[in-house]
């Protein structure tokens, strides 16, 4: 995509230029716009981005009551050989150094951020799903898409397609700045494009190597804090096109099923369907441009009344309080804050509450209103 496109896709919300295409060049049907949400809350996903938490004794046995999640990703690690036990990085014992850490790292977000998704839905179900970049994986398994084992075979087909196939040197540049500044300046330097496009303040370029290293250079001349991301991939680019085909042709055998709850597109801008390929969708989305902006502020229009985290990190906490400050946003896990403490204000958030005394109860995510006349007077 050009400067341009991107500019065009970042008002539009749809990386496409108007109707997204899976990967196999199929359209995509479109989605009434008009589409309501129940008063609740919306589990967000998020992508590489999120780190794992530091190593805490107490957060396996916090999310045990979620189930065989975490254990059903270690046992395909094990059964494959492709890396350590993910689980190992939540306790510490994984070796610093061990082979097949990155796809270990990838394995353990998909199963972490299930794992907080279920812990959740057990207090109330979100009445939609959001994905962020590889977070999508992880939403489609969360909204009944996939089973959690096909859901680790396909992060690793993307893995290993990657590093068998890989794309010229690239990578991604973090801007604090809005879309139409950082798609100006992807307009200048030939070869990057807007990648993600996060909230009103953030947005992240993609592109080679050199390209990537001028832009780093114009945009700290303009002041916009750049800030180089740790991957090795111009992800949400033209330049990952090629690989589609490969990961496509490695799913045989991966059934889909219907979806149980909402699943909202960042890509696309639309809810998915059970009339898509969502394989499509899926790897599709690897190399379409990320409308996070514009997918928090539809969901927020379409009746939510709150974001949850699903991750170990705040990351997409923060773009959902700066595109939507009038809802309230928690993450399930934050570095440094005890985790039974965070999951409990999550559950908080997540959670209805229960009718009282013939009064109705309040959606998820909102404020209790005082009764008309003002508060009872106290005794």
């Amino acid at each position: 995509m050009n400067g341009n496109g991107a500019r065009n896709g970042a008002r539009n919300g749809n990386g496409a230029g108007g109707r997204s295409r899976g990967g196999s060049g199929s359209p995509v049907p479109a989605r009434p716009p008009s589409r309501r949400l129940p008063p609740g809350y919306v589990a967000l996903f998020p992508g590489l981005g999120g780190r794992p938490p530091a190593p805490a004794p107490e957060l396996p046995g916090l999310l045990a009551p979620a189930g065989q999640i975490m254990e059903t990703v270690d046992g395909f690690a094990r059964r494959t050989g492709c890396c350590p036990p993910p689980s190992g990085l939540l306790t510490g014992a994984a070796p610093p150094r061990s082979p097949g850490r990155e796809l270990q790292h990838e394995l353990l977000l998909y199963g972490l951020s299930l794992t907080l998704h279920t812990l959740l839905a057990a207090t109330a179900p979100p009445v939609a799903l959001l994905g962020h970049s590889l977070g999508f994986l992880p939403a489609l398994v969360g909204a009944g898409a996939f089973g959690v084992e096909d859901g680790c075979r396909l992060v690793l087909v993307r893995h290993r397609v990657l590093a068998e196939h890989p794309p010229p040197p690239g990578g991604m540049l973090h801007l604090d700045t809005g879309a139409d500044t950082a798609a100006a300046l992807a307009a200048s330097v030939p070869g990057t494009t807007v990648a993600c496009v996060n909230s009103p303040v953030r947005t992240v370029l993609s592109g080679p190597a050199g390209a990537l290293a001028h832009a780093e250079e114009r945009a700290r001349g303009l002041g916009l804090s750049p800030l180089r991301l740790p991957v090795r991939h111009a992800y949400h680019g033209p330049g990952l096109e090629p690989a589609l085909t490969e990961m496509r042709r490695r799913c045989h055998g991966i059934r889909r099923r219907p979806l149980t709850t909402p699943l909202y597109s960042a890509t696309t801008g639309t809810f998915h369907g059970d009339d898509e390929d969502l394989l499509d969708a899926l790897f599709a989305s690897v190399a379409r441009p990320v409308h996070f902006r514009d997918a928090l502020r539809a969901l927020a229009a379409r009746g939510a009344t709150a974001f949850v985290e699903c991750g170990p990190t705040p990351m997409l906490t923060r773009m959902a309080e700066e595109t939507v400050p009038r809802l309230p946003a928690l993450p399930a896990l934050h570095p440094g804050r005890p985790p039974a403490e965070t999951l409990r204000s999550a559950r908080d958030l997540a959670a209805p509450v229960k009718e009282v005394s013939g009064t109705a109860p309040r959606a998820a995510g909102t404020r209790q209103e005082p009764p008309p006349g003002g508060l009872p007077a106290p005794g």
